[in-house]
């Protein structure tokens, strides 16, 4: 069967467990996350290009909100940049996390539609551990420049890092993910939590081969939003009602 497959890796995912695959471990030392805050891209309200870290912490007004955004399993690509435009709309910095930088680290999603569980790298505990931690100590650099008021985001494999968010923020927005892996969900008990996602999504449903699961259902969690849609797309915006959702729900952070 595999010899008719065009990808032996999307064969893989689809023929074994994800459990029983390889996966990668990643440097969970502070030698390595610590250094998160200077690998990541900062897009300031009025700037019209990217700032480095150094250039962030000289020039950023502290009375901004900051969203702190999680990349999908690709790395950060052009939706992910649309998004940043979209927040800075909104008032707030925007801080890309470039986990792909950090030197152990690639794309987690070979060709190919994902199993049940996703990409079995896509949804190796290790890798969102390392992932979480690194959006906690951009978070905690942030806190420590002066920033009052910060929301953490994430699409795709990006939502699975954010729905476990141990650190208080203003608020937490998954884009284009469901609740899938409840073993990845740990959160601080005060977050509220926004999920955007479509029940057509061809890249969380495998084509429509199972179905999406509520965040607030799966965890009863009554600060959990879930926003449902029938768009037959991945992209974090794909919905133009969930601009107003984020809108809604943005409403009451200081800017």
């Amino acid at each position: 069967m595999i010899r008719h497959c065009t990808a032996i890796l999307a064969c893989a995912a689809l023929l074994v467990p994800a459990g029983a695959l390889a996966q990668r471990t990643y440097d969970l030392s502070d030698a390595v996350v610590g250094k998160t805050p200077w690998r990541s891209t900062y897009y300031r309200v009025g700037a019209t290009t990217g700032d480095a870290q150094r250039q962030f912490e000289e020039r950023a007004d502290r009375s901004r909100p900051v969203v702190v955004h999680s990349h999908g399993c690709s790395g950060v690509v052009g939706t992910d940049l649309q998004l940043a435009e979209f927040y800075k709309e909104l008032g707030f910095h925007v801080v890309l996390l470039q986990f792909h930088t950090r030197g152990d680290a690639s794309s987690s999603c070979p060709s190919g539609m994902p199993s049940s569980t996703g990409h079995a790298e896509s949804g190796n505990p290790h890798r969102i551990k390392a992932r979480r931690m690194e959006l906690e100590h951009q978070i905690a650099w942030l806190e420590d420049l002066g920033f009052k008021s910060i929301v953490a985001t994430g699409h795709s494999e990006g939502g699975k890092v954010v729905q476990g968010l141990k650190r208080k923020v203003d608020g937490v927005i998954l884009h284009a993910m469901d609740c899938k892996e409840r073993s990845l969900w740990d959160p601080h008990p005060d977050n509220r939590y926004l999920a955007l996602y479509s029940t057509r999504d061809p890249w969380i449903t495998g084509n429509g081969s199972y179905p999406t699961r509520a965040c607030g259902h799966l965890f009863n969690r009554s600060q959990v939003r879930d926003v449902r849609s029938t768009v037959t797309s991945h992209d974090p915006l794909a919905d133009p009602a969930w601009r107003d959702e984020i809108r809604q729900f943005l409403g009451g952070v200081q800017r």
